[in-house]
């Protein structure tokens, strides 16, 4: 599936100069991931869903984890992601490191699926399940 991923990012890669090569900062978490992929150990541990690496098919939620700390673009990950069998998580489990029996990943329930969440977002646990396909600049 196409989902947003955000990041920060502390260079100046895709500026309005023409930035176009990936920086070497350790806490350049955007390219980071462009340079190698997903790193399950960076991700944090405090998540709604434990500790695996988040995405959703809502770009705006991206946005609230896209942090400008270099010139006036931030920017998000659209990524392919497989989410094989997903469990559907109507309430908080902090202490996932991986998904439940049986699945691959969780997506968390919005709303309208008796979960707490405004927003769709879905969780995979491995590396591999997740690779960024472009990066979207924006104001």
């Amino acid at each position: 599936q196409p989902l947003f991923h955000g990041t920060t990012r502390t260079c100046a890669l895709g500026s309005s100069d023409n930035h176009t090569k990936l920086c070497h900062r350790i806490d350049c978490n955007l390219c980071l991931i462009l340079r190698g992929s997903y790193d399950i150990e960076k991700a944090a541990s405090t998540g709604m869903f434990g500790t695996g690496i988040y995405s959703t098919n809502v770009s705006s939620k991206a946005d609230l984890y896209a942090s400008r700390n270099r010139p006036h673009l931030k920017s998000v990950i659209l990524n392919h992601v497989v989410l094989g069998r997903t469990q559907l998580m109507k309430a908080a489990d902090h202490s996932l490191q991986h998904a439940p029996d049986i699945y691959n990943s969780v997506t968390g329930a919005t709303g309208n699926q008796g979960g707490a969440l405004a927003y769709h977002e879905a969780i995979v646990y491995r590396e591999d399940a997740m690779c960024a396909s472009a990066v979207i600049f924006y104001e």
